[in-house]
């Protein structure tokens, strides 16, 4: 027969587990309730770390009654309680799965201490990795409860009993799209171009090689994300002007506009060929633009003086000048021509901001934007329950365009984004005073 504290004990987890308070007494021959579920050591009647905590009352009621019954059974309660307060994850992780009465019975009914102290590592560590290491570790000296959770759109927390089937969460579908940057350029100097040739000199050489330098770093941003984005060059235009000093040397008796048209086209198979090493084609459709100088006829500024000084510092009183840079020429100051530039030139020094190259080049990128792969959802076990933690993602509509990562082209020496979209416009705004050929 029975005796009556047997009774009583029993009559006491029946009722503890009418209220979800703990599992019902499960016979010790039956390895399985019959729900099938497998009982689990420390769980249910033999847990002796089920507890509550009145932070969570309105959406977790417990009765004075029930609380005397859970104090009696976990003396340590408190403590318990105090310990999980102390994670920075326990707050983040009940809000979670608080609207779920079973979660929040295998939590505080079913799970001992140091399986919630787990779980709420695991979440932790979870929330933080979304935080660059440098950036969590000055946030952390900051705030040593920060977790990283604002980082993320959001997140989802699944606490089941067994194994949990493990949610994948896929990438975004998008349809492609293309955005278009426009790259500048604008040297100008002695050392633009050799003297009377086509060939590029160290100002121009270096340059380019800077131009070339800041559209692959825009490139490259992209291709994090769409790696098999299609980079095409789809217009360019180039100015390139000669001063009225009259052609000599590999140039002698060649018009000024022959001369910087060849340098136009000098400079465009220079960049179209570094462009090619940086993964840029040419768009079947390329707008291929060449231009001269101010003058219209290649050149730029005013014709020298009869007294002219030279770079070594000689001086001569019969200065020729041309017409078209072709021929040679003689005659007084009043035959020479001034244009707007309000007096003649009187040092060869002075004739080198006349020589100049201008660029404006158009890059086009196109892809299938899928989005960078989501971070798949993590699963943790312990003492026969699961807990999956789910990042989530904001699907964007798509518009057609894609999204530069870092902005408006940067020119060399920086400067604020206004800067940077008023030094295009500038150069474009040069360009365009400079005829074209053809």
């Amino acid at each position: 027969m029975m005796d009556l504290n047997e009774h009583i004990r029993r009559m006491k987890e029946l009722f503890l587990a009418e209220h979800g308070i703990v599992k019902p007494l499960i016979s010790e021959q039956d390895p399985k309730s019959s729900s099938g579920q497998v009982t689990q050591s420390g769980v249910g009647k033999d847990n002796p770390d089920v507890l509550f905590d009145s932070q969570f009352n309105e959406d977790f009621p417990i009765t004075a009654k029930q609380e005397k019954q859970m104090l009696a059974k976990n003396p340590n309660l408190d403590n318990q309680v105090m310990e999980l307060r102390q994670s920075p994850a326990y707050k983040p992780l009940i809000d979670k799965i608080k609207g779920d009465t079973d979660m929040m019975k295998i939590f505080f009914f079913y799970l001992n201490q140091s399986s919630r102290l787990q779980f709420l590592k695991q979440t932790l560590d979870f929330l933080q990795s979304f935080t660059k290491k440098r950036q969590l570790e000055k946030q952390i000296k900051k705030n040593k409860d920060y977790t990283g959770e604002e980082n993320l759109y959001g997140w989802e927390a699944k606490l089941v009993e067994g194994d949990v089937v493990k949610t994948k969460t896929e990438a975004s579908p998008v349809e492609g799209g293309a955005i278009e940057i426009e790259f500048p350029l604008e040297v100008a100097g002695k050392t633009v171009y050799k003297e009377n040739s086509t060939v590029p000199d160290v100002t121009l050489v270096q340059a380019i090689d800077t131009w070339i330098a800041d559209a692959k770093a825009q490139i490259d941003d992209f291709k994090v994300t769409n790696p098999d984005a299609v980079v095409e060059l789809v217009s360019i235009d180039i100015a390139s002007s000669s001063s009225r000093l009259r052609n000599t040397g590999e140039y002698e008796g060649k018009t000024w506009a022959q001369l910087s048209k060849d340098r136009a086209e000098v400079v465009y198979q220079l960049m179209a060929q570094k462009l090619a090493s940086i993964g840029v084609t040419l768009s079947p459709s390329l707008q291929k633009v060449l231009r001269g100088g101010y003058n219209g006829d290649g050149s730029s500024g005013p014709d020298p003086s009869n007294r002219f000084t030279f770079y070594d510092g000689k001086t001569t009183n019969g200065m020729s000048y041309s017409k078209t840079g072709a021929e040679k020429l003689s005659g007084p100051d009043s035959q020479r021509q001034v244009f707007n530039y309000g007096s003649l030139l009187t040092k060869q020094i002075d004739s080198d901001q006349y020589k100049f190259c201008l660029v404006v080049a158009k890059i086009k990128i196109s892809a299938k934007q899928g989005g960078i792969e989501p971070v798949q959802p993590i699963i943790t076990k312990s003492q026969g329950y699961s807990l999956e933690l789910n990042p989530l993602y904001k699907q964007k509509e798509w518009n057609g365009k894609l999204k530069s990562p870092k902005g408006a082209y940067k020119p060399k020496g920086g400067g604020s984004k206004s800067d940077k979209i008023h030094k295009t416009s500038t150069v474009r705004g040069k360009l365009v005073q400079c005829a074209a050929y053809g």
